[in-house]
């Protein structure tokens, strides 16, 4: 989750910075270029995985990251990126990742909400699954993820949405009746209504 939501900043960062740079250039670059920046980010903060906070501790390679690409696609390439530029851009995404900024709060927010919409999606379909079948679809969808040309594998609400899917429907199978029915109670009416609310949010 993690990284799902700071490369969400990095990317909102880095568009922001290539339209102050480049103003007609359009609102966003192309697929590729997401996933090459989002692979060379990741990259940097793996190196950082056992120093506590991986993301701040590498703060400033990824914001030199940020820069070197937007000032690139902005036609600059010929020039040096200015330090100035590169200090601003790693306040702006320090101060992001940690919460200070509004934009912190709303990114979050944003994937919590995705990520609960698609996990009761998900919970409902394989609820009337057996634990062998949800564990098969669990494995054809992780090999096409496999299949999937990228450096590292990037963080996706759909993959972690399917995980706590996976694990909530096994765990609610093995301890319902031992734990949370009562006698005379059946079924999963909670995700019937979570998936109306949820429904009547979107």
């Amino acid at each position: 989750m993690e990284d799902l939501v700071h490369l969400k900043v990095a990317l909102l960062v880095f568009d922001d910075l290539r339209s102050w740079l480049a103003p007609g250039q359009g609102a966003s670059a192309s697929s590729e270029t997401y996933a090459e920046l989002q692979a060379r980010i990741l990259a940097i903060v793996d190196e950082r995985l056992y120093e506590g906070e991986p993301w701040q501790a590498c703060s400033a390679d990824v914001a030199l990251e940020i820069t070197r690409a937007a000032w690139a696609i902005s036609g600059h390439s010929q020039m040096a990126v200015p330090d100035r530029l590169i200090q601003c851009t790693r306040q702006r995404f320090d101060s992001t990742i940690s919460g200070q900024a509004a934009q912190s709060v709303q990114i979050w927010e944003s994937v919590q909400e995705d990520l609960t919409n698609r996990a009761i999606r998900h919970a409902q379909i394989f609820n009337d699954m057996t634990p062998l079948a949800i564990a098969d679809a669990q494995h054809q969808w992780q090999q096409l993820q496999e299949r999937k040309p990228c450096l590292r594998p990037l963080a996706e609400v759909e993959d972690i949405s399917r995980r706590v899917a996976h694990l909530a429907i096994l765990h609610w199978k093995i301890w319902a009746n031992l734990v949370y029915l009562k006698d005379g109670e059946e079924g999963f009416p909670e995700l019937e209504s979570l998936s109306n609310d949820s429904r009547g949010q979107e």
